[in-house]
């Protein structure tokens, strides 16, 4: 009987005997043991296969391109260290590459310094091409920096820390772009379409593209609008990503798949158009690498994407575009000086200071909803009312992200929360939801800072002191 073949097969000498025909039933079971014997043993080989392969997915390898370099940290979740991977995906050692940074740091910072003290003072075109020394010293710094901070955050395992371009943040899923989502036509061009605001050809323009943070930026110059200028389209183009990589941050997000930066041909506007994804500016806004009306692009987030109530009066201005407005001043400001070139905040918060100076205590040192009141009957136009309503904005929003500051925070936290909380969810926010969220970042001083010098008329020297020296907020 086959079963009993197997039996003798397999049972050691001393337990022939049991398989003799009367024994036919231990002979089956026998069979039946070595039988699951056998299935036990395929699966726990199974189940080990089991338990790598779901150790290997909890521990796989994660690689993450730091700051749009040819270096990239490799680890794996738990590691104590990553490894710094360079050109293709060869492991660079931490101590070239640190020691590197840190003499292009050095050499940087030495050139920065020199051609900041060299451009005061110069005729205008000397003083451009000083300038543009300068701010490309600071952008070598400032990526050199930038760049040892994330490697050593993979080199001490910090790798929360890292910053992943990548990473779409918040929302995850970015609403498709729709130029006539808050279109705001050129006022020079009233009958303007969205498409053709936003629209562009390959022939005449200078057309870069790249993604930050799962938002497609597209910046679109027209080839005759850097004409005579001591930059290329492509530098100029990394100034642009550069900003909006800030902004994004800033925000932790960005609401639309895609954004475009458009410059037009020389002559053919003097305006702006503005959408939640995007900006059309004059070629007159990008001489000199200046920052003239970049703040508009600040306004995708900050006006377009969260905004206020409007408080009924029809007007203009209101007493929540010392949000809206200011609060985008100072960023622009501050973002400049990232960007750019740190001596520039200084010295446009100067301008600012010198100009509330000469109106203090006067007949246009108001209440911020009485200079929005006065303002709004200029339209768009210049006027000392809206001038002092940019310095008081500006001001109490430095003085504030001091405050905070000091507290290991920011005034970034209150776009953020702006944005995630009501521009996300498109609704309004209030007055008293802006002083809530300045309550639960800094306290009640921090409300008062807000109502008083911001809101009403208090005496900025009390604020800041008769003789302030600004310096970009750290």
């Amino acid at each position: 009987m086959q079963h009993t073949i197997l039996a003798q097969g397999n049972l050691s000498n001393k337990f022939k005997h049991l398989s003799s025909p009367k024994n036919d039933n231990f002979a089956l079971i026998s069979a039946d043991i070595f039988s699951m014997a056998a299935e036990i043993k395929t699966l726990t080989f199974l189940l080990v296969l089991l338990i790598l392969a779901s150790s290997s997915i909890a521990f796989a390898d994660t690689t993450v391109q730091l700051r749009d370099s040819a270096y990239s940290c490799r680890y794996s979740e738990g590691a104590s260290q990553g490894q710094l991977l360079g050109v293709g995906s060869k492991i660079v050692p931490y101590g070239s590459i640190i020691s590197k940074l840190k003499q292009a740091i050095t050499k940087a910072k030495h050139k920065e310094k020199k051609f900041d003290a060299k451009r005061q003072g110069l005729p205008e075109a000397a003083y451009a091409a000083m300038e543009l020394k300068y701010i490309r010293a600071h952008r070598k710094r400032r990526e050199s920096s930038l760049l040892l901070e994330q490697v050593k955050h993979c080199k001490f395992g910090e790798f929360t820390k890292l910053d992943n371009w990548s990473d779409a943040l918040s929302p995850a899923t970015k609403q498709s772009w729709d130029p006539n989502e808050g279109f705001q036509a050129d006022s020079s061009l009233p009958d303007e379409s969205a498409e053709v605001a936003f629209s562009y050809d390959e022939i005449n323009y200078s057309v870069f593209s790249r993604t930050i943070h799962g938002t497609q930026i597209t910046v679109a110059l027209h080839k005759s609008a850097l004409s005579g200028e001591l930059f290329s389209a492509a530098e100029f183009a990394d100034v642009i990503f550069e900003y909006l990589h800030e902004i994004t941050e800033m925000h932790a997000g960005f609401v639309t798949d895609r954004f475009v930066f458009k410059v037009r041909a020389p002559g053919e506007s003097d305006g702006f158009a503005l959408c939640r994804g995007g900006v059309v500016l004059a070629a007159s806004a990008v001489s000199d690498m200046g920052l003239e009306q970049f703040h508009e692009m600040f306004h995708s987030l900050n006006g377009k994407t969260y905004a206020p109530v409007p408080d009924g009066t029809q007007n203009l201005f209101q007493v929540l575009t010392l949000i809206v407005e200011e609060f985008t001043v100072y960023y622009t400001e501050v973002v400049e000086a990232q960007v750019l070139g740190d001596s520039f905040f200084a010295e446009g918060f100067d301008y600012f200071w010198e100009l509330y100076l000469s109106y203090r205590g006067g007949e246009y040192d108001l209440p911020y909803a009485q200079l929005a009141d006065y303002a709004s009957d200029s339209g768009t136009g210049a006027s000392i009312y809206r001038s002092m309503m940019n310095a008081r904005g500006m001001m109490v929003a430095y003085a504030i992200d001091l405050e905070l500051r000091k507290q290991g925070r920011s005034l970034a936290e209150l776009m953020e929360h702006l944005y995630l909380n009501f521009g996300l969810n498109e609704t309004t926010y209030s007055l008293n939801d802006v002083q809530s969220a300045l309550q639960t970042l800094g306290g009640s001083s921090l409300v008062t800072m807000f109502n008083d010098y911001g809101v009403q008329d208090g005496d900025l020297t009390l604020l800041l002191g008769g003789d302030p020296k600004f310096k970009l907020p750290q």
